[in-house]
């Protein structure tokens, strides 16, 4: 994706023809929509968090992979032996979903200030 971006910039798509320059222009549009989220990434995260196991089967293998550990929402239909910290919830109601989302996001931001108040230096992420 960035090194299609500094061809676009530095003007080397102008080699191709109108209908190369369209299709990688496509391509930069569907990298970003899939991968935008990760361009800041600069190393691996502390742990993932997935809402529907059952959906996101390639973001649970990667993890598995990449040996990084899983909290998940993991309903009746999904294999809870995989996820390292099953969160027993509906994962197919929107409201039951949102209503889990907003008090695993306090319990992280109170888990964030306490850390920053044990030890100052350590900054809280974002």
């Amino acid at each position: 994706m960035e090194t299609l971006e500094k061809e676009k910039a530095s003007g080397e798509f102008e080699k191709y023809t109108k209908w190369e320059r369209m299709k990688k222009g496509e391509e930069i549009v569907r990298l970003r929509r899939f991968f935008e989220g990760l361009r800041t990434l600069r190393r691996l995260p502390d742990i993932v968090f997935v809402v529907d196991t059952t959906h996101d089967t390639t973001a649970v293998r990667e993890a598995h992979r990449m040996k990084i550990p899983i909290a998940a929402l993991v309903d009746t239909n999904a294999n809870a032996a995989l996820i390292e910290y099953p969160i027993p919830s509906n994962d197919d109601a929107l409201p039951a979903v949102r209503y889990m989302l907003g008090k695993i996001s306090a319990a992280i931001e109170e888990g964030q200030r306490a850390a920053h108040r044990e030890s100052p230096e350590i900054e809280p992420r974002a």
